[in-house]
């Protein structure tokens, strides 16, 4: 069953992201708490290795699963899908996140580009070929 393709905008997955940060954040600091882990330079360093390693999984195995989306995603009703409508695979969904780091190097422009393309389309959708949409519900 083909559902209609409603592409979703900057500010609602501006907010999803929100979420999803903090969702990550508390599995950081409980990942942090486990370990015992001393406040020094090197754990700075390697912390914030862990958290795009920790972001990327996340991101990549809710997008790719059945769910279609992160928690945020979830959380705001949305879905990533591909330019058919179907799901994502991981590697596409990594493709997805990893391309988020030219469109922040963009000085944000890859981001904003959501808020002025036709299918609401940031640069890493256009990378990875997919879009935003909304999540229809079948009972």
């Amino acid at each position: 069953m083909q559902e209609s393709i409603s592409p979703l905008g900057l500010r609602r997955r501006f907010c999803a992201y929100i979420v999803d940060l903090i969702v990550v954040t508390a599995l950081l600091i409980v990942f942090s708490i486990a370990l015992s882990f001393s406040w020094s330079l090197a754990f700075f360093v390697s912390f914030a290795f862990v958290t795009q390693v920790l972001f990327w999984f996340y991101s990549a195995l809710c997008e790719s699963s059945r769910w279609q989306a992160t928690i945020g995603k979830r959380l705001f009703g949305m879905k990533v899908i591909d330019q058919k409508g179907s799901r994502i695979s991981f590697l596409r969904a990594s493709v997805r996140f990893w391309s988020k780091l030219l469109s922040a190097a963009s000085l944000w422009w890859g981001f904003f580009m959501i808020a002025w393309t036709e299918n609401k389309q940031g640069l890493h959708d256009k990378i990875s070929d997919t879009l935003v949409v909304k999540r229809v519900s079948t009972k």
